[in-house]
């Protein structure tokens, strides 16, 4: 009896001290309107809440201390955006939905306070010193007003720097003071060389970055820093293979940063092959995979995370890789195999109902294949659908008939979906002759190459 009284007494102690925190935000002149408020995970942001303001245009969100210390936004108007930090204290933000940055008044919070004002001041600064390097470089030297910049930079360059230090040591043990330092941008005086002053950025680039601290998941933190530094290697003026090589080794300094870190590792590596996935830098995203894969050993563990299947899928199934073989039951009981299409291109569309790019890319993946030449490219749809009941009343709504499609109601954990380490939809896979030839992103894409090989006819 003493036990249960404890235990009902520990309860309600939770419950009791599960604080609750109030986070507002009034926009002049945005009354009565719908805001979103999304929490940040890297280069994404994920859907928290959608608010509706009142009519002096002030929303108010609930948070408690399960949610996650990090970055957030609220979102408005023609995607105008105000970022904050929550670190389980009350904030209240006041300004206006024409021009929010510029207008922002923090109201309440301590971590925002500091935030904001770092980027206030930081901007400035930034402004100063990139206009006094520009005067410095190009002036004569033989000139007294050198002499005068060059003293005016280091002045700008020394108080920008005990700006920093103090608004991090007035935020000891805040988030927003690790987020300020982390943030901080690197000057280097103009008496070096262009060249020089870029080598030793690169150097000293990630010199306040902690890399074990994960709070920076939920920050932009990791993956700005990661773009930025890229960009430093990647000269305009060089030939592409030249750019390659530059932003190999980039990678290299990212890896060596990071892999001691696994979970921080994990993060970048996915982060960076999606980038460069999307930008079609096949050889970059090849390179990643195959320096994660010498890292982790991901065959044989039950369930791959999504990282992994990434990183697989592109080792594997890269361009001129045999496509693994298949035996599926399309939704009408026929058995497909890869061998059944040893002399056509065979196009592997994977897809969701519940994804929305899938929903608007399946019926251009059905208008396209009224055209192709059907003796010498075969279209199969893959679908990772838990109901096949779903599929069918999709392609009854598109009005699509007469489409090979496959849905073995298991999801991700399908045979061909594993065997080909899909980790993502929709995902379209060019196969002739039993080896992949082709991968594109979109099916505008896939159309041109089509069109290329004149497998249709427009």
């Amino acid at each position: 009896m003493r036990f249960l009284i404890a235990f009902s007494l520990l309860l309600c102690a939770n419950f009791i001290y599960s604080a609750e925190y109030s986070v507002s935000i009034t926009l002049k002149g945005y009354s009565n309107q719908k805001i979103y408020l999304l929490k940040v995970f890297g280069d994404k942001v994920r859907y928290k809440d959608s608010l509706l303001t009142n009519v002096n245009g002030e929303a108010v969100a609930q948070f408690n201390d399960k949610d996650i210390v990090g970055m957030y936004k609220f979102v408005f108007g023609n995607e105008n955006n105000i970022e904050f930090i929550f670190n389980k204290e009350d904030i209240k933000i006041r300004t206006s939905a024409q021009d929010p940055l510029r207008n922002i008044e923090i109201i309440t919070s301590r971590e925002n306070k500091l935030y904001y004002t770092f980027l206030s001041k930081q901007a400035l600064f930034k402004r100063k010193l990139d206009l006094l390097t520009a005067l410095v470089d190009g002036y004569p030297q033989n000139e007294p007003f050198y002499k005068t910049s060059f003293v005016e930079f280091e002045r700008e360059r020394t108080a920008y720097n005990h700006f920093v230090d103090s608004i991090v040591l007035l935020g000891s043990n805040s988030f927003a003071s690790k987020l300020i330092n982390a943030k901080r941008e690197i000057y280097v005086s103009p008496s070096l060389t262009a060249p020089l002053r870029n080598e030793y950025i690169k150097k000293h680039y990630f010199d306040n970055i902690n890399f074990a601290d994960t709070s920076f998941f939920y920050t932009d933190v990791f993956t700005h820093k990661a773009i930025s530094y890229l960009g430093l290697w990647a000269s305009r003026n060089t030939n592409p293979e030249m750019v390659e090589l530059q932003l190999k080794k980039a990678l290299d300094t990212i890896i060596a940063k990071t892999i001691p870190h696994p979970a921080t590792f994990d993060f970048m590596i996915e982060y960076l092959i999606g980038g460069f996935e999307s930008m079609q830098y096949n050889n970059l995203v090849q390179y990643l995979a195959d320096v994660y894969s010498n890292t982790n050993s991901c065959e044989g563990e039950g369930e791959k995370k999504n990282v992994e299947r990434k990183v697989l899928y592109h080792k594997k199934l890269a361009i001129g890789k045999q496509a693994p073989n298949f035996s599926v039951k399309t939704i009408d009981d026929k058995t497909l195999q890869l061998t059944d299409f040893n002399n056509q291109y065979l196009i592997l569309y994977i897809w969701a109902t519940h994804c929305s790019h899938c929903q608007e890319s399946m019926p251009d993946m059905y208008k396209l294949s009224k055209f192709v030449q059907k003796d010498k490219v075969a279209i199969v749809t893959i679908s990772v659908d838990k109901k096949k009941t779903d599929v069918s009343n999709f392609f009854k709504a598109k009005a699509i008939i007469d489409l090979p499609t496959v849905c073995d109601e298991l999801s991700w954990d399908g045979k061909l979906i594993n065997d080909y380490n899909i980790y993502a939809t929709p995902t379209i896979i060019v196969i002739k002759d039993q080896k992949i030839v082709f991968k594109p992103m979109e099916v505008s894409q896939l159309a041109e190459f089509l069109q290329s090989k004149g497998l249709v006819n427009f």
